[in-house]
This record gives C-alpha cells, sequence and structure tokens, in this order.
C-alpha cells in the first residue's frame, strides 16, 4: 500500500492561520474591551490580519463547494484577486455608503503587505508553483490535466471495429 503524500497546508489547523486569528481576536478584546492600544494596533492591525485570517476561510468553503481541493495554500490568482477586491469594497465603496467608514490608503497598504507575508509564508511549504494551484499531473480546477489519462468516447473506426470484432466471435 503506497502512502499518499500530505500537503502541509492544513487550511483553517494551519499555524498560519492558528495565529493570526488568535492575535486578531487578542488586539481586538485589548483596543475595544480595555482600552489599550498603539496607533498601529488600533488602525492597521486588523487591516494587515485580513489575508491570513480571511483567505483560508474563504479558501475552505471553496472546497466545501467542490470548486477546488483544500490540500493546496491560496494560489496567487486566488490571493490578487481577494486583495483588489477587498482594497475597492473596503477602501472606496464603502466609504461612499457608510459616514463613519474612511477611504485610507494605508489601510490598502496593509492589505498588500498582509498577503505579502502570508504568501511567503505559503511558499515556503512548497505547494503554490501553479498559478491556478495545480501540481505537475495532478488535476486542478481550471487545467483538465490528470496524471493518468481519462477514459474518454473512442474513435468511431475504433468502436465500429470493437463492434464487429465482438459479433464475429
Amino acid at each position: 500500500m503506497s502512502k499518499m503524500r500530505r500537503s502541509p497546508y492544513r487550511g483553517l489547523r494551519d499555524p498560519h492561520f492558528v495565529a493570526a486569528a488568535c492575535l486578531y481576536v487578542g488586539n481586538l478584546g485589548l483596543t475595544r474591551l480595555l482600552g489599550v492600544a498603539t496607533p498601529f494596533s488600533r488602525q492597521y492591525l486588523s487591516d494587515f490580519l485580513l489575508v491570513p485570517c480571511v483567505l483560508p476561510v474563504l479558501v475552505r468553503g471553496l472546497s466545501l463547494l467542490g470548486i477546488r481541493k483544500l490540500t493546496r495554500p491560496p494560489t496567487a490568482v486566488e490571493l490578487v484577486s481577494c486583495l483588489i477586491a477587498w482594497s475597492i469594497v473596503f477602501e472606496l465603496i464603502g466609504p461612499q455608503l457608510y459616514r463613519h467608514a474612511t477611504g485610507d490608503a494605508l489601510d490598502i497598504a496593509a492589505y498588500w503587505l498582509g498577503g505579502a507575508v502570508s504568501w511567503l509564508y505559503w511558499r515556503s511549504l512548497g505547494t503554490t508553483g501553479n498559478p491556478i494551484g495545480a501540481t505537475i499531473g495532478e488535476e486542478g480546477p481550471l487545467t483538465g490535466r490528470c496524471s493518468r489519462p481519462r477514459p474518454g468516447p473512442r474513435p468511431l473506426g475504433e468502436r465500429v471495429g470493437a463492434m464487429l470484432v465482438g459479433r464475429g466471435s
């Protein structure tokens, strides 16, 4: 029996996600409940922690829907598309809809810096080389590749020949 190679990425049990989530909750408790905060922790730490806290949850949701495999960390496409969407929604659209919200370029910088740190960590796991997340020979959501040939429809001539040979015996 062959052993399956297990990916070092563990989704919501990944140490990077757990540490970021604990730091976020701890910062929230210190700033909101106890009133203890530095300017960085009050204004930018939650923005910095957005990617490592939210993207693994989104990846888990996509895997539950069958859109992607959970065995891989977030890919570059997933990371960058979320960063662009969050920057637009939270810093451009949000301030137009809510009076208390303000658009801040430093918030966007914090999102991207947190994303860069997360990306470096996920890259260190060695499983995010392909931009759509599939390794060579592995079927990905958009690749259509697979390590063994898929049984597919045979050419018409081959099917007719098989039918004639089958009838002749």
